[in-house]
């Protein structure tokens, strides 16, 4: 596990840019810190990791906060803390607890990554959370993204995902073995989140029944990441063929060579599903529109117009 993302670092030369480590106090985040530290301590660049930790203020007896402290204090590492009103922002936003949690964690993350100039943000997923994602967004209703499961790397947003490439057994013996202390978030034991419940109830029974069914999951979704990848740069393509750019916002798409694509409605859908536009069936008839006839995103914020040969979409 070690020489593999030692290798993974040296190989994309990750070694030489600023990170910023986040670290719940769960087995995964310990064990990646204690990975970082090594690699970065080895080329005597420690002072490029610093450690980022929130609170979330939903249990009562919260141990992790003492338990990186003490680690950041010997290991002589920066850290970033927070504690939220979880629950407060969760009733205003009227949202859940658990994406309450998740957008007040990653605001802090990419505040204190802008105003610190750090280049990356460390998060410590692992195989059997991406395997976990690919079951949720099945059961949500997606496409191909929702499927891919999680990637090591997210380039708009700078985030790398080193444990990624490991089943959370892994990452346990490697602890044990390494005597590292962690906390399990007590969270998830209880099946009250989709996640949690295809965690500890949904996988369990499928692993149990179905021989070699774990490594065939993430052999399909290595290959949906594939396909998905060649279908990014295949749309790409046809983007340079199609779209004339008129500034920032604005755009035209040129209808005559736009229906030479077998699949031109899947095309239309994926550039303006972005920007509100969520009805597929409607893109099939778009190029065919009646001259000046408009259609308007889900927020009103954009306009798309079919003006003689040319398809526009403009700011409202």
């Amino acid at each position: 596990m070690f020489n593999k993302i030692k290798n993974i670092f040296l190989k994309k030369k990750f070694n030489n840019k600023k990170f910023l480590l986040a670290i719940s106090g769960g087995v995964d985040s310990i064990v990646l810190f204690n990975i970082i530290y090594k690699i970065f301590y080895k080329y005597k660049q420690k002072d490029k990791i610093s450690i980022i930790h929130c609170n979330f203020n939903l249990n009562k007896k919260n141990k992790t906060y003492n338990l990186i402290k003490k680690i950041c204090k010997k290991k002589k590492i920066k850290l970033f803390y927070k504690k939220f009103n979880t629950k407060l922002y969760s009733k205003k936003k009227k949202i859940s607890i658990q994406m309450a949690a998740r957008e007040l964690r990653y605001n802090f993350f990419f505040k204190i990554k802008k105003k610190y100039k750090y280049n990356y943000i460390l998060l410590g997923h692992n195989l059997d959370d991406s395997i976990e994602t690919f079951f949720i967004n099945l059961f949500r209703k997606t496409g191909l993204y929702g499927l891919k499961g999680i990637e090591f790397i997210s380039k708009k947003k700078k985030i790398l995902r080193p444990l990624i490439y490991f089943y959370k057994k892994d990452i346990i013996n490697y602890a044990i073995i390494n005597n590292l202390k962690w906390y399990e978030d007590v969270s998830n034991n209880k099946n009250i989140y989709l996640r949690n419940k295809i965690r500890n109830i949904i996988l369990p029974i499928i692993y149990k029944n179905f021989l070699y069914v774990k490594k065939n999951i993430v052999n399909t979704i290595n290959n949906i990441k594939l396909e998905y990848k060649f279908i990014k740069n295949k749309i790409k393509d046809y983007k340079k063929k199609i779209i004339i750019k008129i500034n920032n916002f604005n755009f035209k798409l040129k209808i005559k060579k736009l229906i030479k694509i077998k699949y031109y409605q899947y095309f239309l859908f994926k550039i303006f599903k972005k920007y509100g536009f969520n009805d597929y069936k409607i893109f099939k008839k778009l190029p065919f529109f009646k001259n000046k006839k408009k259609i308007y995103s889900k927020n009103k914020k954009f306009v798309i117009t079919k003006i003689n040969n040319y398809i526009y979409f403009k700011l409202n």
